[in-house]
């Protein structure tokens, strides 16, 4: 983002040298080094799309029609979409869970932030196998293109 002529007093301003730089006897938000929380910032939206993937696959193929009269949910190859979606995003919210709280309460540490930035970028993993999941079930030779997520593969 970027202004022009826009007044913004000193105290309300940091560079990213100080960003990156934890504010010793300050409140833990302000001792924790910033890429230790920054993965997560971006991982929690990938968890929310996932959810919404998986929903909306849910509430479409639950009366959904194939050609041949059967409805697409009914089948166990269809079901496995959403048990597999599911799956992944579960596991993708404990990832961010425990990696929020390691934020709040681990020693701050170079392994500790190292550990968060990985759980972080293993939910997101989760999270886009979660969306491919409710794109292209098991066994749909033939997936309509109306359907939510259709496009979900190349995320």
């Amino acid at each position: 983002m970027s202004t022009d002529d826009v007044f913004v007093p000193a105290h309300r301003t940091f560079t990213l040298r100080d960003l990156m730089r934890p504010q010793e006897g300050g409140a833990r938000c302000h001792r924790v080094p910033y890429p230790m929380v920054a993965a997560l910032l971006f991982a929690v939206p990938a968890l929310g799309a996932s959810r919404a993937a998986l929903r909306e696959w849910i509430a479409t193929i639950a009366g959904k029609e194939r050609a041949d009269g059967r409805v697409m949910g009914d089948t166990s190859k269809a079901q496995l979409a959403p048990a597999r979606s599911s799956a992944d995003t579960e596991a993708a919210r404990h990832l961010l869970e425990a990696s929020a709280r390691w934020a709040d309460h681990a020693p701050v540490a170079a392994l500790s932030v190292a550990e968060n930035q990985r759980d972080a970028t293993a939910a997101v993993a989760c999270a886009r196998r979660a969306s491919i999941a409710c794109s292209r079930p098991p066994g749909a030779a033939v997936w309509p293109s109306d359907l939510p997520c259709s496009g979900a593969g190349g995320m």
